[in-house]
């Protein structure tokens, strides 16, 4: 222990209160050792959620130019109109169903995993909202985010446009709870630079602090690098303190294909976050495409290295969850999929379905089919779990 004298001790206290000190990294672990708000990036998210009234004045007139538009008048109120509408009709009715139903979800700090996800922060925030760590990937590409000084260089057709695309580019995942895979081929590869900005705008949405956002490359099976790598994995982390708590989290995004052709070309990846595990994972409007042999490698990960898995009927088809293993709650009703899927329709799944006794009510929609009444949710919970919060209550 070390014994300080009151003048050196008067000292250490005044620095630590007006000293601004700049986030370090430790070698064998890239969170911010020393934590403090990004404001301007926080203000961009708000900016881009449309979350700040117009005309409003800030103390830094750089920003002001925008707030002042017609332009950003025009966009916050389409935000306004689409925040209102999503609330209503799935927000507040999927919290007040998380604090019913995942409480099991708090009860340890265990990292979320969130295959096919793209930049879904919003949905998987809710339900799991005592994630501090946060795995996410698609096949879009994490981009760069534009800065606010980018947006005040732009004339008001560019800054119209530009809000444009990211009202366009969040509209079928909040009015359909999920991205469009046609729509994200053209949002985000052609008319906005990646995910990163929608990323940021359900973060900020969500009320979080936005600490620190960085380029990351998962490299091999031990190292991901911050900051930009022309090798490896591509991607993007965002530090952010809990809009509750004001704990220091993050999420990770990567673009990769997670197919077992791919997955054989790139072990690493899975070999990185099987040191992590075990996992609480979420999937939901996932193609069905671990209904396929060729996506069994991810598949058969998602089974081994989680202890509870929250899915929609596109996910893991219902067949590969062992009774011995699994406790499995079913919630909503069982349809038949979307025409684009209908091949995938499990009769097994339909027949507990049927048992109305067994099935909890889904107060709100999810997935293809959004509409409340018509949505599913299944929550298997791996019955070690199960004995352990039963021992210790």
């Amino acid at each position: 222990m070390f014994f300080y004298s009151k003048k050196v001790y008067f000292f250490f206290v005044i620095f630590l209160l007006f000293c601004k000190p700049s986030i370090t990294q430790d070698k064998n672990n890239p969170e911010p050792a020393i934590i403090h708000e990004d404001k301007d990036i926080t203000l961009l998210g708000n900016i881009l959620a449309g979350l700040i009234k117009p005309k409003t004045n800030l103390e830094n007139s750089k920003w002001n130019s925008i707030l002042q538009s017609p332009v950003y008048e025009q966009h916050y109120k389409e935000m306004q109109v689409s925040w209102k509408k999503t609330e209503e009709v799935r927000l507040q009715k999927m919290r007040e169903w998380v604090s019913q139903e995942l409480n099991i979800a708090c009860k340890k700090d265990h990292p979320v995993f969130y295959p096919f996800s793209g930049p879904d922060v919003l949905h998987v925030q809710i339900l799991f909202p005592c994630g501090n760590d946060y795995i996410l990937f698609g096949l879009e590409p994490p981009g760069q985010l534009r800065e606010l000084s980018t947006l005040v260089t732009m004339n008001e057709k560019q800054l119209k446009e530009y809000f444009h695309y990211i009202q366009q580019s969040l509209y079928s995942n909040l009015h359909y709870s999920f991205f469009r895979t046609n729509d994200m081929k053209i949002d985000f590869f052609v008319k906005l630079d990646g995910i990163s900005a929608v990323l940021l705008t359900f973060l900020v949405y969500n009320q979080n602090k936005i600490v620190r956002v960085t380029d990351i490359s998962l490299i091999d099976e031990h190292t991901i690098l911050e900051n930009k790598s022309m090798k490896g994995i591509p991607g993007i982390r965002v530090y952010y303190l809990d809009n509750q708590t004001l704990n220091l989290k993050k999420i990770s995004y990567f673009q990769i294909d997670v197919s077992n052709t791919n997955l054989e070309k790139q072990p690493f990846f899975l070999s990185h976050f099987k040191k992590t595990s075990p996992y609480l994972t979420f999937l939901k409007a996932a193609s069905y495409l671990m209904h396929r042999d060729t996506f069994s490698t991810i598949r058969n990960f998602i089974l081994d290295h989680s202890i509870l898995i929250l899915q929609d009927d596109s996910g893991i088809p219902f067949k590969y969850f062992q009774k011995e293993k699994w406790h499995l709650i079913l919630y909503g009703n069982y349809v038949q999929p979307i025409p684009l899927f209908r091949s995938r329709y499990q009769d097994d799944l339909r027949k507990m379905y049927l048992d109305k006794n067994s099935v909890r009510p889904l107060p709100f929609g999810t997935g293809y089919h959004f509409y409340s009444g018509t949505s599913n949710l299944l929550l298997a919970i791996d019955r070690r779990i199960l004995n352990e919060n039963i021992t210790n209550n």
